[in-house]
């Protein structure tokens, strides 16, 4: 019994310990970049920090808007690049940045993000007025925790998973540490129900391609499941190798969820 206890105790400091570095080891917030601060929104969160959004207005009321959630090494200016290629597939996109990255207030936690991806939610909703059914979640990354979380809470058309991971301490240590890992993204897809596309380089050495494949079989109440599989690229290099085939992808999956009602899934 001496054994049990003293196994527990030494388990319990370690999780305790590894969920107190947590946040660091997900938000390694970068050198900012010089864009950041540029043509943005300032909104404040329900936990009162306050961070940016960059918007760039769909073409019309019918076309899709994707609310983007980024990697844990970029923040706004960095991702201004992907955001205008988004942008000119004819498609609306909002981005934030995390607390603490860019100009934003605040430290990124698990709680927080979560924070900013509703704030995120709410001023698109809200003070643009865009409907829920036109707007499409898309999480690349630790993003993907974040956009996972939003998805289960609010009523939007689809979801768009780039790089992601089953849950944060499975990418480091290829298993479940509690019943607490931060952002557990397979456990939250098992009761969504709506559209999801997943997209993954075959290479990925980071986040291994195992983790979109174990989220593939956990959505089964998904209407649709979708998978873009890309040979020979790993974790940074998906976009730049595989742009066309990228947003080619994205873009009809959201023309075809967003927008009203959706079609059947073998329409």
């Amino acid at each position: 019994m001496i054994y049990l206890v003293t196994g527990l105790g030494i388990y319990a400091v370690v999780v305790g310990l590894l969920m107190l570095a947590a946040p660091g080891m997900m938000f390694p917030r970068p050198p900012s970049d010089p864009r950041s601060g540029v043509d943005v929104v300032m909104v404040e969160t329900g936990r009162g920090d306050t961070i940016a959004l960059r918007y760039f207005p769909p073409p019309d009321d019918s076309a899709p808007v994707l609310l983007v959630s980024r990697g844990n090494f970029e923040d706004l200016g960095a991702s201004e690049f992907y955001l205008t290629w988004l942008h000119e597939e004819g498609l609306g996109v909002l981005a934030y940045d995390y607390p603490g990255y860019g100009v934003s207030t605040g430290r990124a936690t698990e709680a927080s993000v979560e924070a900013a991806a509703q704030a995120a939610w709410d001023w698109l909703t809200g003070d643009q007025g865009v409907a829920p059914a036109r707007v499409v979640l898309l999480g690349r990354s630790i993003g993907s925790g974040p956009a996972v979380w939003l998805a289960t809470r609010v009523p939007a058309a689809g979801l768009i998973l780039e790089s992601a991971f089953t849950s944060a301490p499975e990418v480091m240590f290829r298993t479940r540490l509690s019943p607490w890992d931060p952002f557990p993204n397979r456990a939250r897809l098992r009761a969504y129900d709506r559209p999801i596309l997943l997209i993954h380089g075959r290479d990925d050495d980071i986040i291994p391609i195992r983790h979109s494949k174990a989220l593939q079989r956990a959505a089964a109440m998904a209407p649709e499941v979708r998978t873009l599989f890309i040979d020979h690229v790993g974790h940074n290099d998906l976009l730049p190798a595989s742009r066309a085939e990228y947003m080619a992808e994205v873009s009809d999956f959201a023309r075809r969820w967003a927008g009203g009602a959706a079609p059947a899934p073998d329409a």
